[in-house]
């Protein structure tokens, strides 16, 4: 959902289950009934399991193809 630049409010709760986001744009300016809104459940496993996978990804450095050619030993 692309709330474009409204403020927006995160909530996050949690079980042994599953992780609930919470996301709400325009809670400054209009009344509940008409802000908007998008709610994301996720199993927590698979939760764990993207986070595993972008910690893994940022901690590996990507170099460039171009820069690649200059530490080659053909």
């Amino acid at each position: 959902m692309d709330f474009g630049n409204a403020p927006i409010r995160v909530e996050i709760y949690a079980s042994e289950e599953t992780v609930e986001i919470f996301i709400e744009a325009d809670f400054e300016t209009l009344p509940e009934e008409h802000r908007r809104f998008a709610l994301v459940n996720i199993p927590r496993h698979l939760l764990s399991e993207a986070t595993a996978v972008a910690a893994r990804r940022a901690a590996s450095p990507v170099l460039h193809p171009r820069l690649l050619t200059r530490f080659r030993h053909d």
